[in-house]
């Protein structure tokens, strides 16, 4: 859980930069859900973007409120609780 955290959060843009930390090795899938538990945004993460430990989360285009980022690895779920301003 201490891999994955997200920042600014609250983001009164709702543009996150994610920092996967230097835990995660090879792909991941990442997940976004909102408050009633629709998932928003899903991608698969390559080992060259877990690499970088950084990525950009975008979600400008929804409402306001609380959202669960969750990345998936083999090595089990990571979440982080997002909040768009």
């Amino acid at each position: 859980q201490t891999v994955l955290s997200a920042y600014p959060n609250p983001s009164p843009s709702g543009l996150f930069n994610v920092d996967l930390g230097s835990y995660l090795k090879g792909g991941a899938e990442l997940t976004v859900i909102d408050a009633l538990g629709r998932q928003v945004q899903a991608r698969t993460l390559s080992a060259t973007a877990i690499g970088s430990k950084n990525i950009n989360l975008d979600l400008s285009r929804e409402k306001a409120g609380v959202y669960t980022l969750q990345i998936r690895t083999d090595e089990g779920i990571a979440t982080q609780k997002l909040v768009v301003n």
